[in-house]
């Protein structure tokens, strides 16, 4: 009898953590599914920065873009938790700020956003 509910208990146990395993598993994998969402769209985002270079007429004004560029990606490349709180808005605002003038497609490309915020 004493040796039945022992192994019940064991067993219980082991269900338990078997639950709590698979569990966390899927926690995980939701967790990981994310992150790699927000890796693409930021490695995108880099791309697209690349291709808006190629806009600018200027040489010298090209030159400091891409230079800025460079040392944006190397400064987020360091920091793992950037890819977390990364907002391609904020970064597209932040660069049309700075080199909209410079480059038509973006300035076309917020203008669009701020008038489908408008309407």
């Amino acid at each position: 009898m004493i040796g039945k509910i022992v192994f019940s208990t064991i067993m219980a146990t082991g269900l338990l953590l078997l639950v709590f395993m698979f569990v966390k598993f899927i926690k995980e994998t939701i967790k990981h599914r994310k992150r790699m969402r927000k890796l693409n769209e930021w490695s995108n985002f880099h791309k697209q920065l690349k291709d808006w270079s190629k806009e600018i007429s200027d040489q010298n004004i090209r030159y400091k873009y891409m230079n800025e560029c460079i040392n944006r990606l190397a400064n987020h490349s360091d920091r793992i938790d950037i890819i977390d709180d990364f907002s391609i808005e904020e970064e597209r605002e932040e660069v049309y700020r700075k080199w909209g003038k410079y480059i038509p497609s973006l300035q076309k490309e917020i203008r669009e956003i701020r008038l489908s915020k408008i309407l």
